[in-house]
């Protein structure tokens, strides 16, 4: 079965904010082409006009968008695209049925979320971002000396035992709508904020140009 990504892209509603949403979209066509290169179907998530426009004019598919709200964001806002992605990601696309609920059959599943947006670094910098919200990446820091030491536990046939209340499965149901709401309303957060930073640029830049002129 084919692998299949969603990939979210946050843009702005309106323009007037110079290369803000060209440098955002390049960024999402960069990782378009690559999941492509990697044999992987892409769903593409919008939110934000200027990206619903692109990939319209375009002729490309759109799972689902979301606009209207890009410049003062909400939890609530961005609990509507994390709810769907999390039903998405939940359903796969690997056939497991005893992960997939009643609710998850509704959409089309996929095995990995990733998310494009802009992060404020200052009022001079905005740097578009791409991440992978799911799954988890998990990252191993040699110099520590826990690590080591359960390291050499696990080499002398020693390894940990776990134990959840309530279960593994269950955990993971609660927690992964939360950890994926979360990032996305700090993505929404970081996004409002260069765009902004992005606007008042571009306004000056114009102003400046006219007064010259």
């Amino acid at each position: 079965m084919l692998f299949r990504s969603a990939m979210l892209v946050v843009t702005s509603d309106r323009g007037m904010c110079g290369g803000y949403n060209a440098n955002l979209i390049r960024a999402a066509e960069e990782l378009h082409a690559l999941l492509r290169d990697e044999g992987k179907s892409v769903a593409l998530y919008l939110i934000g006009r200027k990206a619903v426009n692109y990939y319209t004019f375009r002729g490309r598919p759109i799972e689902q968008s979301w606009t209207g709200f890009t410049e003062q964001p909400s939890y609530r806002d961005a609990t509507a695209a994390g709810d769907v992605l999390v039903r998405a990601f939940l359903a796969g696309t690997e056939g497991n049925d005893s992960a997939r609920s009643e609710e998850s059959e509704e959409v089309a599943g996929v095995d990995e979320l990733h998310i494009v947006y802009t992060e404020f670094q200052s009022m001079l910098t905005q740097t578009p971002q791409v991440r992978r919200i799911a799954p988890l990446e998990v990252e191993y820091v040699d110099d520590d000396e826990q690590q080591s030491s359960e390291r050499n536990s696990s080499a002398d046939g020693l390894v940990p035992l776990y134990e959840f209340e309530p279960d593994a499965d269950e955990l993971l149901g609660h927690l992964l709508p939360k950890y994926i709401n979360t990032r996305i309303y700090a993505a929404l957060l970081e996004a409002a904020a260069s765009e902004q930073a992005a606007r008042r640029q571009a306004m000056k830049a114009a102003t400046d140009n006219a007064t010259d002129l």
